[in-house]
This record gives C-alpha cells, structure tokens and sequence, in this order.
C-alpha cells in the first residue's frame, strides 16, 4: 500500500489518503482507494471510496462493486451523481458494440433521449416547465405531446377536456379480439358540420347515427327502449326546438305489442307515396292507408 500523511508546523502527523492493492487466493488483483477520515492530529484513520476489482468492476462507496460501475451513497446528499459542462448540450451515449443506440442527456434546460435509427431526432424530451414530448418536441401549450399513435392498457381518464383536433378527428372504440369497433367522427357539408356515429362489424361501415350543427339527428335503424322491470314507463321521446326538424319515423312496443302514441309539437313531414304503397300505412296491412294523390289532394285506399 501507499500512504499519504501530513502534518501542520510542529504538529503530529495524521493520515491523508491511501492507495492499496487488493489480491485474493485466485492470484487476481485490484485496486483500493483509501481517504482519511481523521478528527485531529496523529490519527491514522481510513474509510475506503473506491475500489477496482480485477474484472473491471468499479466501485464508488462500496467495495464490492457488481456492475461495471456500480455507485452508492448510505448518508447525506441524496444526488449520488452530478454532470456538468460549460456547453450547453450535455450527453451521455449509451453503445452497444461500438455502435451508438441511445443518447441521454440535456439541452437548453430540456432532459433528452435520443435513439439511433432513420434519424438522431428526440425521443424523449421533458423541458424546464414540465412538459413532456414523446417523439417531438413538446408544444409549450400542452404538457403531453404524442407525434404517433398512443395505447393504453387499463383506463385513460381526463377531469378536463378531451379534444380531438384535426380536420379528419376520429375516434375509435375497438375490440381487437372480435375485429369490430365503433367510430365517432366529424365531416362536413359545406357549412353543415355532421358528428357521425360509425360501427363496423369486421366487414364494413354503417352509420346508425348522424348529429348535424344545425340540430338534425338522422337514425339507420330501429329505435328501441327496453321494457321497465314494473313494465311502465316505456316511452321514446323525441323532442326539438326547431319547427323545422324532421321526425322520420317512431316505434313503441311491449313486450312485442305496439302501445301508446305519438306526440308531435311542429312540422310532420313524409313521402307522397302512392296508390298501391301509401305513405302512412299499416304494418299488417301496407297497401292500405294514405297517400298525396296531387296538390291539396289527400286519398285513401284500402
């Protein structure tokens, strides 16, 4: 071992540093780094602060390291490693074979990952006021900004707003195990912006539902409601401020029987129908009921 000691004016010597060689029964060796942990003059006392095995293995605060660097810290500062650099990009590069595949590091204030591959651009960046960019550089006005697509495992919950904004916006809910999904989506019709309501059952589109800006809802389908455990309160009601909205068509049904009426509070609009298919007809008997034979003309046939 080699030894470091010093000693003020006329006073005692105590102990500085130590450098020690560390051998074993396999013949190997290492090195041991020794620092003085003395509280007055003449004390020879040391505490070991690094170490080096003969495999390589390096160790700062513990003596048997089992990485290649292998770090510790039992007391004080909890920060048990510090970079600096005086440029303002610090990286850490990570290799594989002499091969660079992963930067780490900071720019401007910015935590960066960077990957090898088509381009050195970020991957990973969380900037000084916490936002985080996943494949981007984040935009200052959102703390989590996604450049691809994103999937969750378990549930994604939002206590604000959760927008969608692009001119093709889509939203999806699947089942991947059965290849079926509903789709929520907007387009638009000149000035008119429709939300429409999209299932596809593996092989193809329908659109049971279509919501408009100007208030139109148009149904594909049967509307149905599900009898009541006491068997009331069955009803289907369709209501609009508009004078002008359209009411298609409406079913109520019991048990299998058609009940109750129909209510309407504006406009009811239908086909002219004809003769032999009546635009107000029976569901048992569809040729007899009532057309629009002409202008200010009705007619009935049976």
């Amino acid at each position: 071992s080699l030894s470091f000691y010093n000693r003020w004016a006329t006073g005692t010597a105590y102990s500085v540093a130590r450098i020690v060689g560390r051998a074993s029964q396999g013949y190997d060796g290492g090195l041991q780094f020794d620092v003085g942990g003395n509280t007055g003059p003449g004390q020879s006392g040391f505490s070991t602060a690094m170490a080096i095995l003969a495999n390589g293995l390096c160790g700062i605060g513990v003596n048997e390291p089992s990485v290649k660097l292998h770090v510790k810290q039992t007391s004080g500062n909890t920060t048990i490693s510090k970079l600096e650099n005086s440029h303002s990009t610090l990286v850490w590069q990570a290799l594989t074979n002499s091969s660079g595949t992963a930067y780490i590091g900071s720019s401007a204030g910015s935590f960066l990952v960077q990957t090898s591959g088509d381009s050195w651009a970020n991957k990973l960046e969380v900037t000084s006021s916490g936002n985080v960019g996943i494949n981007c550089t984040p935009n200052a006005n959102y703390k989590l900004d996604v450049d691809g697509a994103g999937r969750f495992t378990t549930s994604l919950r939002s206590d604000g707003y959760l927008t969608i904004a692009s001119d093709t916006a889509e939203f999806y809910i699947a089942n991947a195990a059965i290849s079926k999904f509903w789709r929520q989506r907007l387009s638009a019709n000149g000035t008119e912006y429709n939300l429409l309501f999209d299932y596809n059952d593996g092989t193809g589109n329908i659109t049971p539902l279509t919501l408009s800006n100007t208030g139109h809802a148009t149904f594909s389908g049967t509307i149905t409601s599900t009898d009541n455990a006491n068997g009331s309160g069955d009803n289907i009601v369709v209501s609009t401020t508009n004078k002008d909205a359209n009411l298609y068509a409406i079913s109520s049904k019991r048990s299998g029987t058609t009940v109750g009426g129909m209510r309407i509070d504006g406009r009811f609009r239908a086909a002219d129908g004809s003769a032999t298919s009546p635009a107000y007809a029976f569901t048992n008997d569809t040729n007899t009921g009532m057309f629009r034979a002409g202008s200010d003309h009705l007619q009935f046939v049976t």
